[in-house]
C-alpha cells in the first residue's frame, strides 16, 4: 500500500475507484483483501464498488457520522461536487445512544451545513449502540444508493469494516463506497 500511497501523492490522484469482490469471490466477504488494504491505508479518497452494482448514479447518499472528527472542506468538497453533479440527496446520519450533541459536535455539525451548500441535506439521528446495524437499517429504508464515511482511526468506517471477529462483516453492502480519508496530503 505504501507503493499506492507514493503513486497517488506524486500523480496527485484525486479519487482511487475500485471492485470490492477480491479473487476468492466469497459470498460472506463484502470486500475483497486488496479493497481492505487500500481501504484501510491509502492515504486518498476510495470509491468501492461492488461487483453486482448496476446503477449509476447517486441519487441519494448517506453521509453517517458522529460529528467528532473535524471534517476537512477538500473531503466535503469531493462530497459536495460528486452529489452537485447528479442533484443528489444527502442525509447526514448521527447515530448514537443521546440526541444531545457536545459543543464540539455541533461545530463539526455546523460546519457540514456550511460547506455543503449546494445540495440538499438532511439531518437525522438514529439511537442505537449498534451503529453498523443502524447504518444498514437506514440504507435499507431509504433507497441509498452510495454510503460516504470518512476513514479515520476509531471511525465508524473502520468499525465495519476492520471488526475483531468476521460474524461482524455483516454489512453485506450492495450500493458504492466512498471512503475519504482524513489525512493530510500534499495538493
Amino acid at each position: 500500500m505504501e507503493e499506492a500511497n507514493l503513486i497517488a501523492d506524486a500523480k496527485n490522484i484525486d479519487l482511487i475507484v475500485m471492485g470490492t469482490k477480491g479473487k476468492s469471490a466469497e459470498r460472506h466477504i463484502v470486500f475483497g483483501s486488496q479493497t481492505f488494504q487500500v481501504l484501510k491505508y491509502v492515504q486518498c479518497p476510495v470509491l468501492a464498488i461492488p461487483s453486482n452494482y448496476t446503477n449509476g448514479q447517486p441519487k441519494h447518499i448517506l453521509f453517517p457520522t458522529d460529528y467528532l472528527i473535524p471534517y476537512k472542506r477538500r473531503e466535503l468538497k469531493l462530497l459536495c461536487d460528486l452529489a452537485s453533479s447528479y442533484r443528489s440527496i444527502v442525509d447526514v446520519l448521527y447515530v448514537s445512544k443521546s440526541d444531545k450533541l457536545s459543543i464540539r459536535q455541533e461545530d463539526n455539525q455546523a460546519f457540514i451545513k456550511e460547506t455543503i451548500c449546494k445540495n440538499e441535506i438532511n439531518f437525522y439521528t438514529a439511537q442505537s449502540k449498534k451503529v453498523a446495524e443502524a447504518i444498514q437499517n437506514y440504507i435499507n429504508n431509504n433507497a441509498i444508493d452510495m454510503l460516504v464515511m470518512v476513514n479515520t482511526q476509531h471511525s465508524f468506517l473502520e468499525d465495519m469494516l476492520f471488526p475483531s471477529t468476521i460474524d461482524k462483516v455483516s454489512l453485506d453492502l450492495k450500493i458504492p463506497l466512498l471512503a475519504m480519508q482524513n489525512s493530510t496530503r500534499s495538493i
